[in-house]
């Protein structure tokens, strides 16, 4: 403030209060843009986001391969698939030097023979995708250090994914630090609980928390007594 009143003066006429609130407000604007929790936010909802697209691009190149290589539909890890994709030449290739990748051993394909412009464009886009599923290891390890450095306890708690989850669904740590347990325990499921009230079902006993190994590992029945624990410990933590 100093700064700004040196130089814009002390001067009280109407262009000078309005030049002052005008730099105010910037200097707000600024300084909430700079708050860790708003850029491990976006980087949480990237995660969702490139999820999203790897599921629908994977989907696609296995119908799209299995022309050429019916066989490596056999494989069901999606990651170990694109990789083989990636970082090979050509079916004979994945055969002779990943066999360890198949149950059985595969000495020729019953697949299609196609073009060379056809394989490259097969192998193009398999790395496109690799690509991605590199970015979002990436974001994995930079959203591990941002909950570190802004909700350690949480993230020893919950873990980092889901820890950011929660701070993204509610929009920062210092609003999710004033909610009570039983809205942390709930949180996410919002149409669930609209669908309560609107017809009487039974009101959800979790929402994002159900991923959590505790809860989403335990006995239908003790579900929600568990949840309502990890709640209570999430608001502890977090504050």
């Amino acid at each position: 403030l100093n700064e700004i009143f040196k130089e814009i003066g002390f001067e009280k006429s109407e262009e000078d209060i309005i030049e002052y609130y005008e730099r105010l407000a910037i200097e707000q604007i600024k300084q909430s843009s700079q708050e860790e929790d708003k850029l491990l936010i976006q980087a949480i909802n990237s995660v969702d986001d490139i999820d999203e697209s790897i599921s629908k691009l994977v989907e696609r190149i296995r119908d799209w391969y299995t022309i050429y290589f019916p066989e490596m539909d056999t494989i069901g890890n999606n990651e170990t698939y694109i990789k083989l994709i990636a970082l090979s030449e050509d079916r004979e290739d994945i055969m002779e030097n990943f066999k360890d990748q198949f149950s059985e051993d595969i000495d020729y394909s019953s697949g299609a023979d196609i073009e060379e412009d056809d394989l490259k464009m097969l192998k193009s886009f398999a790395e496109s995708i690799y690509s991605l599923q590199k970015s979002r290891k990436e974001l994995e390890t930079y959203i591990d250090s941002k909950m570190e450095a802004i909700a350690p306890n949480l993230r020893d708690l919950l873990g980092a994914t889901l820890g950011a989850k929660l701070i993204a669904h509610i929009g920062s740590i210092k609003r999710l630090a004033t909610y009570p347990a039983s809205v942390i325990q709930i949180m996410g499921a919002e149409k669930a609980i609209f669908r309560h009230l609107k017809t009487g079902e039974r009101p959800p006993k979790h929402g994002l928390i159900f991923q959590h190994p505790s809860v989403r590992g335990a006995k239908w029945w003790n579900r929600g007594k568990i949840a309502r624990n990890l709640a209570l410990k999430i608001t502890l933590a977090v504050r």
